[in-house]
């Protein structure tokens, strides 16, 4: 070892800029659990602080991403008709074995009149 002046330099740690040289900072034997501590809550405020701000940025991207989900959403074809399955109900029956109630098959045939073009000649129309 080197021949000491009465110096303690047990505290001395180098502190690295980046385009500058290093610096040394020299600590008293009081300061060190002080720094200690500030450098724990230091390292733990810089770790939530990330949490939060991925979390916030997560959020936002989720918010977003559904936001263009909906307005880019896929109309559906009223050319394509999907079939549908019929499924017909049971006949009821009274106690003398009469039926009483059945599905009957049934069309339905009916005019949209706000879809219509002409509206008058529609009126007029025979029925």
């Amino acid at each position: 070892m080197f021949k000491s002046d009465g110096v303690n330099y047990d505290n001395v740690r180098p502190k690295a800029n980046l385009l500058s040289s290093k610096k040394i900072n020299f600590h008293d034997k009081k300061d060190l659990i002080k720094n200690v501590k500030r450098e724990k809550s230091i390292r733990f405020s810089k770790k939530s602080n990330l949490i939060f701000f991925l979390l916030c940025i997560s959020f936002s991207l989720f918010i977003s991403f559904n936001i263009l989900k909906v307005t880019y959403k896929k109309e559906v074809n009223p050319s394509i008709v999907q079939a549908k399955t019929k499924i017909n109900r049971g006949k009821i029956l009274d106690r003398n074995n009469e039926i009483i109630a059945t599905s009957i098959d049934t069309n339905d045939l009916y005019v949209d009149i706000k879809k219509s073009l002409n509206k008058e000649k529609l009126k007029n129309a025979p029925i």
